[in-house]
């Protein structure tokens, strides 16, 4: 979670019905398509399974939150451009 602490700082607002559905979809579709894509191009099943689910857990963990905080539909705790390392 070092990459979401750092870049995104993300944390669920109080928004209206209609966007929290558009959160719901755009979430669900990006995580459909990670799944399903990979399925249609086929090939060695083990690795393409790897692929998935790293894709997918990075999906989830990081660019979902990325881009629902750009679209304005969560709140960013994030006050500089580059935070800097906590080290």
């Amino acid at each position: 979670m070092p990459l979401e602490y750092w870049y995104v700082h993300y944390t669920p607002a109080k928004i209206s019905l209609p966007k929290q559905v558009l959160k719901l979809a755009l979430g669900l579709a990006g995580l459909a398509a990670i799944a399903f894509v990979p399925r249609l191009i086929g090939g060695n099943e083990l690795a393409l399974d790897a692929i998935t689910f790293a894709l997918a857990s990075l999906w989830i963990v990081f660019l979902a939150p990325m881009v629902f905080a750009r679209m304005g539909l969560s709140k960013t705790g994030l006050t500089q451009r580059f935070p800097q390392s906590p080290h």
